[in-house]
């Protein structure tokens, strides 16, 4: 069965537009060298096979595989598609050889020789996949002087996590953890934890003549957090990590308030009335928002990202990723793929890359802050149980999409989180044949054109250079690649074989690089800025802006080039919208806020091209608590908002003071540092 893609397949990363654009014909579960477009930047097409039947003896091999079937949610159609690629290429169109998935059961027939390479490779995919990642995320509020003995740096400028002195500082009220979850998912699948409860809160009256009529609102509070992680070769993973908290909504100011209603007359000229005194909290709770990809050492807690919020705290992000050992060591068992005539080996080269969609005109990193960003001011119906609940599924699904999970589909280059939306509609036809989809379903499976993203900048030199080398060498039939369950299966002479690990193995390695944003806020004085004669400063001069006066902590995000990181630390605050006057319906209520939102995403390129996007919005609420007015219930609330957005390339070690901004206490300054780090 041949089926036709023609699509134009593209690359993730935000520097420039590499398009691999065609229009071929290719047998499903042939090899396609541009299965590692998205790994190293480029590919060429296969050879086709000339098939020959074979006419040795058959056996039957049947294996139950239930078991794995987590661990690689695709295998009903991509491991018959593997089997045929990588062993005894060419031989799978005899009548008497065949290979099927169904119910959870492996079906093989084929010359003994070739079932014998089959066990052998259905073992070793079980001894690789079946192994469970345990990721535990966790958010944490700390004050500044805990958060320098628990988030210290190591040797390389990246912060570690103290469990011990976090916990004692715990015990002394001088930190908590505001939300915790562990996961226990597969390799590249993702996981949920989500625990919400919520509060019915008054939020205020409508009198209708002779009856008083509550309004109320319900506020969720909890947390919901979702994650994925790839391991990085034994000692290494890259994780996606995406969540919400939001606090129990408590304090705030009381309002209190008489509210007279009319009795019934029993003359026609009597008026009696009631008094009912009305007191409520208009409410005041925590936000935090996050969601980053980034490199995280095994079984050792990271620091992904360090907020500030008000009265001098800290709010933070940690992640640990840890895993069991491959049983019997890392050797890797010796498949042989038969391929008669030829010197070819198998070699299987693990993947934890995840790669991320661009802004939708590909010209840079896609900011959503226009989307996404709090209002100032809105209703308070908007922060209900179900809207917080929405909006967390919504950034999760968009986390989600945007991080493309390798257990989907093996086949397409299109970066699309969902396996059948990522297949050309001729190729939708012979799922629906092979797989037995329902009409429902046919008429629901549209065709979806493949995502459009900007793509990975040159490689370094060296780089460049070795994936030339691949691209000269000849494929002839017989050799396959195949990306699938998050492994590239290469068939080839022994040298293609080890140079492509290579070039993997090094871009994986430059792709990977963990990016270290430092962020102060110091006041400048006249003296400072009349000084100043470069964004870029010193480090002399870094570490005395840093060690000055600051409006805020300091923050701090670890990324990974190509991908977003963005972390909201705010509170919300419930206000009266106008006043409140006696014996009328009181006014609606609205909300402030106050914290910081921070969006950062790295730039890959050349050592000389690199550095960061940055996106930066304060909001600082001063309010004046309910007061009396003429026997009226007024609030004044006053706000501001800082929003400062720009590209650092080549962004330095020591510092660029990117931004400065008149404020109430002098003049604020807004110093990055960032630091490549392997």
């Amino acid at each position: 069965m041949r089926w036709r893609s023609c699509a134009a397949h593209t690359l993730i990363y935000p520097l420039s537009l590499l398009m691999l654009s065609g229009c071929a014909e290719r047998a499903v579960g042939r090899g396609n060298l541009r299965t590692l477009a998205p790994l190293i930047g480029g590919g060429a097409a296969v050879a086709d096979a000339k098939i020959k039947p074979p006419s040795e003896p058959v056996q039957d091999y049947v294996a139950d595989l239930g078991a794995l079937e987590p661990a690689w949610p695709q295998i009903a159609y991509q491991l018959p598609r593997l089997i045929r690629s990588v062993i005894a290429r060419g031989s799978w169109l005899d009548a008497h050889h065949a290979v099927d998935y169904r119910a959870s059961t492996l079906r093989v027939r084929h010359r003994p020789d070739v079932i014998g390479e089959v066990q052998k490779l259905v073992a070793e995919l079980s001894r690789r996949l079946a192994r469970p990642l345990y990721l535990q995320v966790a958010f944490i509020e700390a004050d500044s002087a805990t958060a320098s003995k628990a988030f210290a740096r190591d040797k390389r400028g990246l912060r570690r996590f103290d469990a011990r002195a976090f916990r004692k500082a715990v015990d002394q009220k001088q930190a908590r953890f505001l939300a915790r979850a562990m996961f226990s998912a597969y390799n590249g699948v993702w996981s949920k934890s989500e625990r919400l409860g919520s509060r019915v809160f008054l939020s205020g009256v409508n009198v209708y003549g002779g009856t008083v009529m509550p309004r109320t609102t319900t506020l969720a509070s909890g947390a919901t957090l979702q994650a994925a992680g790839w391991r990085w070769g034994e000692q290494r993973a890259v994780v996606a990590l995406t969540g919400a908290y939001t606090g129990e909504a408590v304090g705030g100011a009381e309002v209190q308030q008489t509210v007279h209603r009319e009795l019934p007359r029993q003359k026609t000229t009597e008026h009696r009335w009631q008094g009912h005194d009305i007191k409520f909290r208009l409410p005041v709770r925590q936000v935090i928002e996050f969601q980053n990809t980034l490199v995280v050492d095994r079984g050792r807690w990271s620091v992904a990202a360090l907020m500030p919020r008000q009265n001098g705290k800290l709010c933070g992000v940690i992640v640990k990723v840890d895993w069991q050992s491959l049983s019997g060591g890392a050797k890797t068992a010796r498949i042989d793929p038969l391929v008669k005539g030829h010197d070819f080996v198998l070699s299987m080269i693990p993947i934890a890359m995840p790669l991320e969609q661009s802004s939708r005109n590909g010209r840079g990193p896609a900011f959503s802050f226009d989307q996404r960003s709090f209002k100032n001011r809105s209703a308070i119906k908007q922060h209900s149980a179900r809207y917080w609940r929405q909006r967390a599924e919504a950034s999760q699904a968009e986390q989600k999409k945007r991080t493309y999970n390798f257990q989907d589909h093996a086949g397409q280059l299109a970066l699309s989180y969902s396996a059948r939306a990522a297949v050309s509609k001729r190729a939708r036809t012979y799922l629906r044949r092979t797989q037995g989809w329902s009409k429902s379903h046919q008429l629901r499976a549209q065709f979806h054109r493949p995502v459009t993203s900007s793509a990975l900048g040159a490689l370094p030199p060296a780089l460049e250079k070795l994936k030339a080398d691949i691209a000269r060498e000849r494929w002839p039939a017989g050799t396959a690649v195949e990306f699938i369950a998050n492994h590239v299966f290469v068939v080839h002479r022994r040298d293609v074989v080890d140079k492509l690990a290579k070039l993997l193995r090094e871009t994986h390695r430059w792709r990977n690089q963990r990016v270290v944003t430092d962020i102060a806020f110091p006041l400048l004085g006249a003296d400072a800025l009349d000084s100043l004669s470069d964004a870029r400063v010193s480090a002399a001069r870094a570490a005395k802006l840093r060690a000055g006066r600051t409006l805020l902590p300091a923050a701090y995000v670890v990324g990974r080039g190509g991908s977003r990181a963005e972390m909201f630390v705010g509170q919300m605050h419930a206000t009266l919208s106008g006043a409140w006057a006696p014996d009328a319906t009181s006014p609606n209520v609205h909300v402030y806020w106050k914290g910081a939102r921070l969006g950062i995403t790295p730039r890959v390129g050349r050592d000389d091209a690199r550095g960061i996007a940055l996106q930066m919005r304060h909001y600082r609420l001063s309010r004046l608590a309910p007061r009396s007015v003429a026997g009226a219930v007024l609030q004044q609330p006053v706000d501001a908002t800082w929003t400062h957005g720009r590209a650092l390339i080549g962004a330095s070690e020591t510092g660029v003071l990117t931004g400065v901004s008149s404020t109430h206490s002098g003049v604020l300054g807004l110093l990055v540092s960032t630091r490549w780090r392997e």
